[in-house]
């Protein structure tokens, strides 16, 4: 086996000597070639053989790599030829050529396009020949580095870079103009690196794969090509613009829209008028800035620049004079100001970030504490004082392995070069850690804090073998707070009680942190030292005094046991206050409670004193102190102490606090409850226990369903219903029906508001009419107003049960071509399934109108209006009354005491009560009276849903002049409706002519006109319409003989139902004195006039209601 072992060695390093020496010189075909080029072109660097006149030793040169006997890479260096190099120097020779370097040579105008066959790399440095710059496609090598003064000041156009070119680099210049027309439109380019000396920029939107873009801008750059550094796509973007004047803003290099990761920029940059805030910025990639900006670059001597949180900022060889102390920057980034501070005093810490580079100014000063939080390196310079202890700790860490990118790794070389007082720092007695165990299942993860804890996780080893990774740690934070994951897939601390870990610097401590912190200290045993004034307590999940817990020991009515002479996590060792002796235990007192207080914790145990006793004994169960304070343990005896409400020998019984279990029932001990029967419940099973609805042998069908037991009664979770919780709650869609129904979630569907909206899913509103434009008697155009909606399924229109054509429709208003007819007829629109009807259509007579009992023959009727007039004699409406002929008044006059009583007849008085509203007419006994007695809304069946009285609630306000008397009563009912009625007396002799709603009538001398308007009136529903209820009656306030005063009442009534008149009339007689009443059978609704329903009754012998 040792011979095969051998063999085989020796086997392996021949082989790699026969692969890489074995010879000096390559075969003779490419040897020739090469003596053809050396000789022709006067090459440098190849030795000849003076005794044979050959080449020798070409393959040991630093020019010349061979693989085998080829030549694998050619540096051909000029030594000052005039021969002109051209491919067809290269006929035939080096097939295994993968590299070729041209130095000094002048070449042939298409040396730089030919490809050789093998190569994918040509480097190409001050050759000449080449006419007019780059004027046709480079061949597809995979490497290109080239430079020529004969490109100077032309126009490279980048269409020429082959697709399979990975590097292009123009070295050492000249400075060429860019062209991108054209180039790369496909995206099928893989250039990824770009080296170029440019007088502009252009679009390079189209290269992808960019890893790195140099660019170095002439004296000359057209600066307005700048904002097509947004279009560049690039890993990393480096400009070298350090040859302008000083004249350039840093605009014309940042920007917001960019992708870009890291940017290096050295341009000597002007002093801005603002700070640029990158902060800002929204769209863009950076993560890494570094700025060489010259000496102007700076307000007043600030940074001008308020950088993104997560920013690497590098500001090399500024000119700063306010110190950047308050940056605020993330715990994971590093920020260099290498040589670019000039001030001298260093200050306080103000803002936040991972480290801080500050080499190359001389400080002053010392450091304050403040700078903990990060990291920082600060050599050399003239600072004093002590280093802070948080940084001084780890002077022993030769390499801190932290997310921090600063150049020097040992914390002692950071600060070298100064005059701190602490270099040799002996021992650190300011660390103080606290160490965590994450609960998230996987029990993997800590979380360490504390004072002076360090920047790096790894010094750090759990149960002193377990590392913690430095890559993938949290800074909570930096230098006080972190949470580290434990090195190795299987690694945890699952089930454990406590754990320890073992700090290797500063000090190479070992502490135990508990896996709980919320389990209080467990106390094993309490000694009693012989000294008698000292106590040493041993066991679990005590304090370490590391500051982070307090901790107290006391002996209750003796004394506080409160300098602590040693703690650990495993016990502590006190002294007595004032050192105070310890009274032995006596058969008075034969035990003494010692309490040990931690946080919020407060353990008790009975202890006896007597020197050098040690009260060890162990309780059964610990006394159940696992599960609650149930009792305290004598550590002298080993028995347990219950407190009131527990018993047993570890006092874990727990009696039940009900007053008694009732019934059948009996006391569960371990939880300390009572357990009723079948048939109650309650704490003390006082109260009955009644089942619910079983459905599927579960009460209330189980689920989310629950059962009142003292009721019996289910409550159903959200998606059941029903007794039993059986039935499936079916949801609308939408659930709420659109706010205009409710959901029915037996049926799953909506139940729209009644009359209000309809359709599936209740967006359908109920059509009504408000107002009407009739057609004539022959027929024609109507037009009815309202409300239509926008939905007009299946819309029809009968008038009289007679279609009316449509021809036109909207939300508020439909024309259709009625029929001929006469009277008033009830009109039908449907639409969505949604029937309307509408009782007040009255067709228009234009011909003749009829007049109220054909003017009983006494007068003549005027068909127009439908008015009579009366002959010499007579008056009233139809002709009826016969006038005094004691009276001297004309034709068609009226029975008023306009000549107070000089014509003979009885004078007439009107009254207004402005309290109830009532107009009284008396003339001699007869008092005749009118007002509004009741207004009603009634729905679409007919039935009335609100009613108002109108009696006894007006106020009134009255004006005369010198032809009219005029009352105004008003009132407001529900809502801020407002009723406004007004009554007016005609007082001129020649009467007055009055037009409403599109009707023009006369009255005469002596008439009052009654008029009503309902202002802001709030329907209950869209369909509902109102009804108005007047009252006229008379009354006879005293008796004589007169045999013509003992008349009845006479009540009559011409109700124009069949259209033939524009007015209805009523007429009321008695003891001869007549009161006659035309009402106007339309009304004025939204403006707009329309037909009105008059209905009259009586409503004793000497009244009628007319409504």
């Amino acid at each position: 086996m040792i011979l095969h072992n051998c063999a085989f060695r020796l086997l392996l390093i021949f082989s790699i000597f026969l692969g890489y020496c074995f010879s000096v010189n390559p075969v003779s075909n490419e040897y020739n070639c090469l003596v053809n080029l050396v000789e022709n072109f006067n090459l440098l660097k190849f030795t000849k053989d003076n005794s044979t006149g050959g080449y020798i030793n070409i393959c040991s040169t630093t020019d010349i790599v061979c693989y085998g006997n080829y030549i694998s890479k050619l540096v051909l260096n000029g030594g000052g030829s005039e021969n002109i190099l051209s491919p067809s120097n290269f006929s035939d020779c080096f097939p295994m050529m993968t590299e070729l370097v041209v130095n000094n040579l002048k070449v042939s105008p298409d040396f730089i396009y030919y490809k050789y066959s093998n190569t994918q790399t040509i480097r190409y440095s001050n050759i000449t020949g080449i006419v007019g710059g780059i004027t046709q496609p480079l061949p597809p090598y995979r490497v290109i580095q080239i430079f020529s003064n004969d490109f100077k000041d032309t126009t490279f156009r980048m269409e020429f870079i082959n697709k399979q070119t990975y590097s292009l680099d123009f070295q050492n210049g000249p400075y060429l103009y860019l062209n991108s027309d054209g180039a790369n439109l496909d995206r099928a380019s893989i250039l990824a690196n770009f080296n170029i000396y440019a007088h502009n920029l252009v679009d390079l939107s189209n290269y992808k794969s960019f890893s790195t873009v140099q660019l170095l801008f002439s004296s000359t750059f057209n600066y307005s090509t700048t904002p097509h550094i947004k279009t560049i796509t690039t890993n990393q973007l480096i400009i070298y613009d350090d040859i302008n004047p000083g004249t350039i803003d840093i605009d014309q290099f940042l920007f917001d829209d960019t992708r870009i990761n890291y940017f290096s920029l050295a341009s000597k940059l002007k002093s801005p008028s603002q700070y640029i805030d990158m902060a800002s910025f929204k769209n863009h990639t950076y993560s890494t800035f570094s700025l060489y900006p010259g000496p102007l670059f700076h307000i007043n001597g600030s940074i001008p620049l308020i950088p993104p949180k997560n920013l690497q900022l590098s500001f090399f060889s500024g000119n700063l004079t306010v110190f950047p102390n308050n940056l605020q920057l993330s715990q994971y980034v590093t920020t260099n100001f290498q040589n670019s501070i000039k001030t001298s005093q260093f200050p306080k810490f103000l803002g936040s970030g991972g480290s801080y580079d500050f080499r190359g100014s001389s400080y002053t000063g010392t450091i304050d504490e403040s700078w903990c939080t990060t990291e920082i390196a600060i050599s050399p310079g003239n600072l004093t004082g002590e280093i802070p202890s948080c940084y001084a700790c780890y002077f022993n860490v030769t390499s801190i392995k932290s997310y921090s990118k600063l150049t020097a790794k040992s914390m002692a070389q950071r600060f070298y070069g100064n005059n701190f007082s602490n270099y040799n720092i002996k021992s650190c007695t300011t660390f103080r850690p606290r160490v965590e165990l994450i609960n998230d299942g996987v029990f993997n993860k800590v979380m360490v804090t504390g004072n002076d804890i360090g920047f790096d996780v790894s010094l750090w080893m759990i149960n002193s073998t377990i590392q913690l990774n430095s890559t993938t740690y949290v800074i909570n934070e930096n230098g006080k707070n972190y949470t580290a994951t434990m090195v190795g897939d299987s690694v945890n601390l699952k089930d454990v009680e406590y754990f320890s870990v073992l700090f290797t610097i500063p000090n190479n401590v070992l502490y135990t942190f508990p896996s709980n912190y919320n389990i209080p200290p467990i106390l094993k045993s309490v000694l009693v030292k012989s000294s008698g004034n000292q106590i040493q307590v041993s066991g679990t999940h005590f304090s370490s005094y590391l500051e982070f817990t307090s901790q107290q020991i006391q002996i209750v009515n003796v004394g506080n046991c409160s300098t602590i002479t040693s703690s650990d996590f495993f016990g502590a060792q006190c002294t007595m206050e004032g050192g105070k002796l310890l009274s032995t235990s006596n058969s008075t007192v034969p035990l003494y409670i010692i309490t040990i207080d931690k946080d919020s914790f407060n353990v008790k145990a009975y202890i006896k004193i007597e020197a050098n006793f040690n009260n060890d004994q162990v309780c059964p169960n610990d006394c159940s102190t696992s599960v609650g304070v149930n009792s305290i343990c004598d550590l002298s005896s080993g028995t347990c102490k219950c407190l009131p409400g527990f018993f047993g020998n570890d006092c874990l019984g727990i009696e039940c606090k009900a007053p008694g279990c009732f019934g059948n029932s009996y006391c569960n001990t371990t939880i300390g409850q009572c357990v009723c029967n079948s048939s109650s419940q309650g704490s003390n099973c006082s109260l009955p226990f009644i089942q619910c609805p079983i459905y599927n042998t579960l009460p209330c069908n189980g689920g989310s369903n629950t059962c009142n037991n003292q009721t019996g009664v289910c409550n159903c979770g959200p998606s059941n219903q029903g007794d039993d919780c059986s039935l499936p709650v079916i949801e609308c869609d939408p659930s709420d029906c659109n706010s205009n129904g409710v959901c029915d979630r037996i049926k799953g569907q909506c139940i729209c508001k009644e009359y209000v909206w309809a359709g599936p899913t209740c967006l359908i509103p109920y059509h009504y009419i408000t107002s009407v434009i009739p057609s004539t008697t022959k027929g024609g155009v109507a037009s009815f107003i309202g409300f239509f909606g926008d939905i007009h399924n299946n819309l029809s229109i009968t008038i009289g049960n007679l279609p009316c054509l449509i021809l036109h429709n909207s939300s508020s208003i439909i024309n259709c071509t009625a029929p001929a007819g006469v009277g008033n007829k009830i009109v039908i629109v449907i639409q969505n399934n949604i029937t309307y009807s509408y009782d007040k259509y009255q067709y228009i007579n234009l011909n003749n109108q009829t007049c109220p009992n054909k003017c009983s023959n006494q007068g003549t009727c005027n068909t127009t209006i439908g008015q009579c007039k009366c002959n010499n004699g007579f008056n009233g409406v139809d002709c009826s009354g016969v006038i005094n002929t004691g009276g001297v008044n004309g034709g068609g006059g009226s029975n008023s005491d306009g000549d107070k009583g000089g014509n003979g007849n009885p004078t007439t008085d009107t009254g207004v009560d402005p309290g109830s509203g009532n107009t009284t007419i008396t003339n001699q006994e007869i008092n005749f009276q009118i007002f509004f007695k009741s207004l009603y809304e009634i729905d679409i069946n007919g039935n009335i849903v609100e009613s108002y009285s109108l009696q006894n609630s007006w106020t009134s306000n009255s004006t005369s002049g010198e032809n009219e008397t005029v009352y105004t009563l008003s009132q407001t009912i529900r809502n801020n409706c407002t009723i406004v009625s007004k009554i007016e007396e005609i007082t001129n002799r020649n009467g007055k002519e009055f037009t409403f709603a599109d009707t023009t009538f006369n009255l005469q001398y002596g008439s009052i006109k009654f008029s009503i308007g309902i202002y802001n009136y709030k329907y209950k529903n869209n369909l509902n319409t109102l009804k108005l209820e007047l009252v006229s009656s008379v009354d006879q306030s005293i008796s004589d003989n007169n045999e013509c005063n003992k008349k009845e009442t006479s009540l009559d009534t011409i109700n124009n139902l069949d259209g033939e008149s524009t007015f209805n009339y009523i007429k009321i007689s008695k003891n001869n004195k007549i009161l006659e009443g035309r009402f106007i059978n339309k009304l004025i609704s939204d403006g707009k006039a329309t037909y009105l329903l008059t209905s009259m009754k009586p409503e004793s012998k000497d009244s009628i209601s007319i409504s």
